[in-house]
């Protein structure tokens, strides 16, 4: 298979299709143990599309990055992020798409890349017009805003904003990731926690319903360890 994948790469020089095969290639990558390698694919073909990331994140890049969102924030509140406009600009989807394929792997193999990839998603949409990674990326910034930066408030907008337009944007696929993103690392900074309570169990049901086994096990994962602590 993996073999297939690479003669069809080589063999093609529009990035829409490397972008599609590099998917199917990073996810089998991901599955079968090798999370660093799909990572590697990922942001060696992400330059081809002059998207860059650092070999060794460091903090400052991700202190760039930050700064560059918050200034392209800069005058926006959260009714006007409410009012989107989608992009068709396949390059930019096919960005969007790459960059979430690989969240969960740099998670596990190369943490201080994610922040990296989520800002990246969140400036994309920002710039260009909201996909259906926009929802995911816009409750990861809400974790980071909550956690990292102290900024609860606004961290807390903003996953009620992904709560406001995950089904528009992507129908009910990237349910189970966003009711669990907002409903364990997000609502309980403001509400009682006993409100999230209903949310996740829909989130587990959604996982079995959606297929979304990888955001279940997250799931399971964290409900285990509430149990266990």
């Amino acid at each position: 298979m993996e073999s297939c994948l690479d003669k069809t790469l080589s063999e093609t020089n529009d990035l829409i299709i490397k972008a599609r095969v590099s998917e199917i290639k990073n996810k089998y990558l991901i599955t079968s143990g090798n999370p660093t390698q799909a990572i590697q694919n990922t942001i060696r073909l992400l330059r081809e599309f002059n998207v860059h990331f650092p070999d060794s994140p460091k903090l400052y890049h991700v202190i760039h990055s930050i700064l560059r969102v918050k200034l392209a924030l800069r005058n926006k509140s959260m009714v006007d992020l409410s009012k989107y406009n989608q992009t068709s600009d396949q390059k930019i989807i096919s960005i969007m798409r790459l960059i979430s394929i690989i969240g969960s792997a740099a998670y596990f193999s190369l943490p201080h890349l994610l922040p990296l990839l989520i800002l990246e998603n969140v400036y994309l949409s920002l710039k260009y017009g909201y996909s259906s990674y926009t929802a995911f990326s816009f409750s990861a910034y809400g974790i980071i805003l909550c956690g990292n930066l102290g900024e609860v408030d606004r961290g807390y907008d903003f996953g009620k904003l992904a709560l406001n337009i995950y089904t528009e944007l992507d129908g009910l696929k990237s349910k189970t990731k966003i009711l669990h993103m907002v409903n364990s690392f997000i609502i309980h900074w403001k509400d009682p926690i006993r409100l999230t309570l209903d949310p996740l169990w829909e989130c587990y049901r959604s996982g079995f319903e959606t297929g979304d086994l990888e955001f279940l096990f997250f799931f399971d994962s964290l409900l285990f360890s509430s149990f266990v602590l």
